[in-house]
């Protein structure tokens, strides 16, 4: 045998004894078969399904965030106007505590009776402790009404974070389902994300 005829029988035999080995192939493999195939279209199918249950799920907590939001703006509202109500009724003792002020000061000032005298005096002391009353009152209706608008103002912010969850969580569903339907068809295979 010459040179050259033994390297033409060996080069096919060491190629095919490369093919067998596995791990050692050479740059052409081959096409995978059914179970392989069914195997890989499981795998997508099931990390799609796994996609769309996690977009499934972040909807379904922005849709309890909104719930929840709409109760704590609704809430939040009603004390607000409370609020406003109460700040309404102590400017109206405030300002009557003003003018019993005027009135009892007004009686002292008369000096004609003395009994305008006193009981000038008895309601200068009455419109003191009112209007101290009213002030307090005031100031708590006040507090309240900038506890309600803040209580307001983050069930606003949750409603629109959970508006974001489920416009995300649809994406995730919506595109979990259009690659499930191509997987379904038999369209190209799906990359792997």
């Amino acid at each position: 045998m010459t040179r050259l005829q033994i390297v033409s029988i060996s080069a096919p035999l060491a190629a095919a004894a490369m093919m067998l080995l596995p791990g050692c192939t050479t740059g052409n493999s081959r096409p995978l078969d059914n179970g392989q195939k069914l195997s890989q279209r499981g795998e997508s199918v099931s990390s799609r399904g796994t996609d769309w249950t996690a977009g499934h799920k972040e909807m379904a907590s922005g849709q309890k965030l909104i719930a929840k939001s709409d109760k704590k703006l609704a809430d939040g509202r009603k004390k607000l106007r409370d609020a406003d109500d109460e700040a309404a009724k102590a400017q109206r003792q405030i300002d009557d505590a003003n003018a019993d002020r005027v009135r009892g000061d007004q009686m002292v000032a008369g000096l004609s009776q003395p009994m305008n005298i006193v009981a000038g005096q008895k309601l200068i002391a009455q419109s003191e402790r009112n209007l101290a009353d009213g002030r307090k009152k005031l100031h708590d209706a006040n507090e309240d009404a900038v506890k309600a608008q803040r209580q307001i103002d983050e069930a606003n912010a949750n409603r629109i974070r959970g508006d974001q969850m489920i416009a995300r969580g649809t994406e995730k569903m919506t595109r979990a389902e259009a690659d499930y339907q191509q997987i379904r068809n038999d369209g190209p295979a799906i990359q792997p994300r």
